[in-house]
């Protein structure tokens, strides 16, 4: 008999929460970042809690909140890394379900001949890269726009960061 590895679905179903939230703060920040852009927002000075904040270079502040945004991917990202270190996250659940989409309305792969059976492992393969595709393209795209689109608040964001005129 085959011994499986324990599912985990409780601590799966955490680190999805949790990813879900960073996913939503990431939308909000990037959200704000190009409203800030739109708008052309400029304030000169931040009080929060009755602390005073003064904006040396206030074209940077749409640069620093996509700073904040490109932090979160990174928070992600080590989550992602250290959960994979103590857990199995990779199940076969995703591609369970692309190969009972390629079936159709049949629920068994008996009395199939082998050019049926490559035709339902070829149309799994095309489900699962396409589901793939757009859950990277869902996750990447305030990235992707940052990186193309808002270069120069960016680099204005690091270089009042890191000290550059």
């Amino acid at each position: 008999m085959a011994v499986r590895l324990s599912s985990d679905k409780d601590i799966r179903t955490k680190m999805g929460e949790r990813l879900d939230k960073f996913v939503g703060r990431i939308y909000l920040l990037w959200l704000l970042g190009v409203f800030v852009g739109v708008l052309k927002l400029k304030p000169e000075k931040v009080s929060i809690n009755s602390i005073e904040f003064t904006i040396s270079n206030a074209d940077a502040l749409q640069g620093l909140i996509f700073v904040g945004c490109i932090c979160f991917y990174l928070a992600i990202f080590g989550t992602v890394f250290i959960f994979s270190l103590q857990y199995s996250g990779f199940t076969s659940d995703v591609k369970r379900r692309a190969i009972h989409a390629a079936l159709g309305t049949r629920r068994t792969f008996r009395n199939l001949n082998s050019r049926q059976l490559l035709v339902a492992k070829k149309a799994a393969h095309v489900l699962l890269r396409f589901i793939y595709f757009i859950g990277l393209l869902i996750f990447f795209f305030p990235l992707l726009h940052i990186l193309i689109f808002e270069r120069t608040p960016l680099w204005a964001a690091l270089r009042v960061l890191f000290g550059g005129t």
